[in-house]
């Protein structure tokens, strides 16, 4: 193995060797040369009004985006959906401050705290399943409606399957358009 470390996509990762794994690592630990990683913030979007509710929506799906999507398959955060919403809430703060790459659930959860005491806005976790490459990922995102339109806020490995703006004029249009995608 050579001595550069060059960024390595998710698959090919997982077809290196453990020793080769750990090589990259003992490269990487001593490595002074390297960026410190950005740490992404959440926007200091104010849930008292003061923003249109679209730029703050936009706002938060920049951050859920800035965290990144965890490829590995493995979530870094304890989930557990049937505990309510107290959990829901504590682990999206755990997210926010770790601020490790993270999948949709996590999305959901953490743009679920973040939207949390925006009045009038409608919150409605949708779940489905895609294909790509001949396989099927179960997905999740957190549709908003505010006013009569409807959006949608979330991570994906496909840009199609995350962010929708506020345009959509019914649940069932926003749902087609991920069917769509």
């Amino acid at each position: 193995m050579s001595s550069t470390i060059l960024p390595l996509e998710p698959k090919k990762l997982k077809k290196l060797s453990d020793e080769e794994l750990g090589a990259m690592l003992h490269l990487v630990k001593g490595n002074t040369s390297l960026p410190t990683p950005a740490f992404p913030h959440p926007p200091a979007i104010g849930r008292d009004g003061n923003a249109p509710m679209a730029s703050r929506l936009r706002a938060i799906q920049q951050y859920i985006k800035s965290l990144e999507y965890n490829h590995t398959g493995t979530s870094y955060y304890k989930l557990r959906r049937d505990r309510g919403l107290q959990h829901v809430i504590l682990t999206a703060k755990e997210i926010v401050r770790e601020a490790l790459p993270i999948q949709c659930v996590e999305a959901v959860f953490v743009a679920t705290h973040l939207t949390t005491g925006m009045a009038d806005l409608l919150r409605i976790p949708i779940s489905f399943k895609s294909t790509a490459d001949g396989n099927t990922y179960r997905h999740i995102v957190l549709a908003v409606r505010y006013g009569d339109k409807w959006g949608a806020l979330g991570i994906s490995r496909r840009d199609s399957l995350m962010w929708k703006d506020l345009q959509f004029s019914s649940l069932a249009e926003l749902i087609k358009n991920f069917e769509k995608s």
